[in-house]
């Protein structure tokens, strides 16, 4: 068994329509720590993630016009649960392929916007359950992984398609 501490970056998008998003505003940054069991070349982790990323919110609520375009930045908690094969595993090197699900618990919302000040936002679904897919390799006790998050559930109560999409790179340390 592995344990580990991993920080990195993260982008997110949504499945919608919109072309006026601010693209710059979507990057975020998360950390966490994970537990890995391997068995032969076949490898579990569990770990515990704090996201903070950004969501980019059309105009479609009864909070604002349907012009806007507010992005919000939000801190959650995710639960990855990953099974892989480890393609290579030598002492020093191991290359990882890896697949799982992620169920995402919002806990905090920031808007810097006027209007949303002192409001009490119920806006999200939780948990936010997303597929994971990605790579990893570990080179001693260094550790770097690529994930991409496929939302499988809608963030927002609405009833428009909003299913969050993410990048996640991160790097670490095995103890």
């Amino acid at each position: 068994m592995q344990f580990g501490g991993q920080v990195g970056v993260n982008y997110s998008s949504f499945i919608d329509k919109l072309e006026d998003k601010d693209k710059s505003k979507l990057f975020g940054y998360q950390g966490g720590f994970f537990f890995r069991v391997t068995k032969n070349k076949l490898h579990t982790q569990f770990g515990l993630d704090f996201i903070r990323n950004a969501l980019p919110v059309p105009g479609r609520t009864d909070l604002y016009t349907p012009d806007d375009v507010t992005n919000f930045a939000a801190f959650s908690v995710g639960i990855p649960i990953q099974a892989g094969y480890m393609v290579v595993k030598k002492p020093l090197i191991k290359y990882r392929l890896f697949g799982g699900f992620e169920p995402i618990f919002y806990t905090k919302l920031f808007i810097d916007e006027e209007r949303f000040k002192n409001r009490k936002l119920n806006l999200f679904v939780n948990p936010n359950v997303t597929m994971l897919l990605g790579t990893g390799i570990d080179i001693a006790f260094f550790t770097m992984d690529f994930r991409y998050n496929l939302g499988l559930t809608k963030v927002f109560r609405e009833n428009y398609r909003s299913q969050s999409h993410f990048v996640q790179i991160t790097t670490g340390v095995l103890f």
